[in-house]
């Protein structure tokens, strides 16, 4: 094989090694290499004739001359990417690499897309167009849809306040339970058991209170199978707050306990009194009693 002097090239003059003298006639897309030049370039004719000088890497990294580059880009246009072909190229960059690409969608419709933003969306505008169903009229947990703009849906709260919710927040699997007077009443909650149950004159009262409220609605209580549990009549809390509780009976005497005056009432006002403990006890007993002897008769 004939050795190239690449003294004037930066060599030491020794010939090229093997692996890199055999490139010499090899194709890498239109351009073709004629010798080896050294310090890792080689000398390539495009089919368009132009001849240039191209890096080791960039035989393999470009496939065409610059100004072939210029005219046609092969490698993009007809060239699928998701739901969209390019049809053309529209602009190029100052090193003539594609900018700017007419598409055509599987839809039909076709738009103007960056070449750098190909490989990110795989479908136009009219495909990726998220849907929306149709919620107006429907009821989620406290909210009711009172109005829907695309997305948007205009709600009403069972405690008469109106708010804007995404209609994805809606139907997913985290949908909001009402416009956040839960989560305000529930921190109320605990700021009122804080304050109460700290203060010496409101702790008892406070516990009676909490205490009935648990017979009613809280199914881990030991009671609530007595009260708010009973299959037949089941007994109800009715009181709004702790505040109105004060004000129906007022503060606990000491040695009382809250009692109901109808046995088989509930628990609102002008049915509640406070009762001596020992009192009450009698009367709970003695209404088990005669539950028991009915339910064995």
């Amino acid at each position: 094989m004939k050795t190239i002097d690449t003294t004037a090239f930066g060599g030491s003059g020794n010939s090229p090694p093997l692996k890199q003298s055999k490139l010499a006639g090899q194709r890498f897309g239109s351009r073709v290499v004629l010798s080896y030049l050294g310090n890792k370039r080689y000398q390539c004719r495009c089919d368009c004739g132009r001849e240039s000088i191209v890096s080791r890497s960039g035989l393999r990294r470009t496939r065409l001359c610059a100004e072939c580059q210029k005219r046609v880009n092969p490698r993009i246009v007809g060239r699928r990417f998701g739901t969209r072909t390019v049809l053309a190229v529209l602009e190029r960059d100052s090193k003539g690499a594609a900018k700017r690409v007419r598409t055509k969608c599987s839809c039909g419709a076709e738009s103007t897309v960056l070449h750098k933003k190909l490989r990110r969306t795989k479908s136009c505008r009219a495909c990726t167009k998220p849907f929306h169903p149709h919620l107006s009229g429907q009821r989620f947990d406290m909210l009711t849809v009172v109005e829907q703009v695309g997305g948007v849906c205009l709600c009403r709260c069972d405690c008469g306040n109106v708010k804007l919710f995404r209609g994805s927040a809606l139907t997913g699997n985290t949908s909001p339970l009402s416009c956040g007077c839960t989560r305000r009443m529930r921190h109320r909650a605990l700021a009122d058991q804080v304050r109460f149950t700290r203060d010496p004159k409101t702790r008892t009262t406070w516990n009676s209170y909490k205490n009935a409220w648990r017979r009613c609605n809280d199914p881990g209580s030991k009671n609530y199978s007595s009260y708010g549990g009973r299959k037949d009549n089941p007994v109800q809390f009715r009181f709004q707050s702790f505040e109105q509780f004060v004000a129906e009976v007022g503060l606990r005497p000491p040695g009382t306990s809250i009692d109901r005056i109808d046995p088989e009432g509930h628990y609102e006002p002008g049915n509640v009194r406070w009762l001596n403990t020992a009192r009450n006890g009698t009367r709970v007993a003695t209404k088990s009693f005669s539950e028991l002897c009915v339910g064995t008769a």
